[in-house]
């Protein structure tokens, strides 16, 4: 793939990690609540689905063949494990110590968590990730038809299946789907942040990944995404007026304006002389952020004070840049090149 193309992808990285920061922090809650969620709750929920289909684009870049496939869920495996041992005081914290069920369910629930949703903040998008790769390396082995057929099949489903359950979450209680939930919820986890959730994306990766062209139409592409950020817009503010809303990570229009913003991004002629530094920056702001943003908590609890959300947002991206700073420039000192593995 062409640099220009990369530096395009690293920046969109680096603002899906803002994004996500902006999810988990609320930056415009001290000026609004209705703010607050159209754009940390709602536009910014683009972040995760990018990161998905930015990673499956570099998952099929190569050959899907075994060992391709055991090789990208051996690096996110370490990458779990990294970030799994500098999160678990905070997640024994949240998981065992606070756990709100007893403790053989607790116990049931963390383990179960490491193969179908989250041990430590974040971490279900790598368990999907991992999960996503092994399925398409099996799907890849069917005839072309049977494969296509199959992958819009299940990606549909699953979309649909995130969706409902997270946007239009209060409405599977009306038409008497509670127990069910309930049974699956205890076992696979909520829909919406498990292993299920970047199965459509991947697939999205996968069709750009094979185009020959992909920078046909790409601006004609881009400009249709823009009615539909309306729509997106629009459709949040249904689920906020109405409360129909259980958790705002999944909307409908959120797979459609990726699959019309990538193409240009793919293709964009921009160059980024610190492209290294967004690549890894988005990756460690991604997983530091949860840390920074709990001790700051604890912080105002200590100490019984209040900071303004915009400076939580503040304080923890500049916290994330600098640990990015630090291990990038640490990695290449002898005795320290195990720090690439935080991204």
């Amino acid at each position: 793939m062409a640099k220009k193309q990369l530096d395009a992808v690293d920046l969109t990285k680096f603002v899906s990690a803002l994004f996500v920061l902006a999810i988990h922090s609320n930056p415009f809650l001290d000026l609004s609540a209705k703010l607050d969620f159209f754009i940390s709750n709602g536009v910014a929920r683009l972040a995760v689905p990018f990161f998905f289909t930015i990673s499956a684009y570099f998952f099929f870049l190569k050959e899907t063949t075994k060992e391709n496939t055991i090789k990208y869920c051996k690096r996110l495996l370490i990458l779990y494990l990294v970030w799994f041992i500098v999160s678990l005081p905070k997640t024994i914290m949240d998981r065992i110590v606070f756990s709100e069920y007893p403790l053989k369910e607790t116990i049931f629930r963390f383990v179960r968590s490491f193969f179908v949703t989250s041990t430590f903040s974040g971490s279900w998008f790598i368990v999907s990730c991992i999960f996503c790769a092994v399925l398409f390396y099996f799907l890849e082995k069917l005839p072309s038809k049977t494969r296509v057929v199959l992958t819009i099949i299940i990606s549909a489903i699953v979309y649909l299946w995130c969706v409902f359950t997270s946007e239009f979450g209060v409405l599977y209680s009306k038409i008497g789907m509670s127990a069910f939930y309930n049974v699956y919820e205890l076992v696979l986890g909520k829909p919406y942040v498990s292993f299920l959730v970047g199965v459509p994306y991947y697939a999205l990766g996968r069709y750009f990944a094979k185009q020959e062209n992909i920078s046909n139409g790409k601006y004609i592409k881009s400009a249709l995404a823009i009615p539909l950020i309306i729509v997106l817009l629009f459709e949040i503010y249904i689920s906020y007026t109405y409360k129909l809303s259980l958790s705002a990570d999944c909307y409908f229009m959120l797979m459609p304006i990726v699959f019309l913003t990538m193409p240009a991004i793919l293709s964009a002629d921009i160059h980024i002389k610190n492209s290294k530094f967004l690549r890894a920056s988005s990756t460690i702001i991604f997983f530091s952020q949860f840390l920074v943003l709990y001790a700051l908590e604890f912080l105002e609890y200590a100490l019984s004070i209040n900071i303004l959300y915009v400076f939580k947002f503040c304080i923890a991206l500049t916290a994330g840049l600098l640990l990015s700073l630090i291990i990038l420039k640490l990695q290449n000192v002898k005795g320290f090149k195990w720090l690439k593995y935080f991204y």
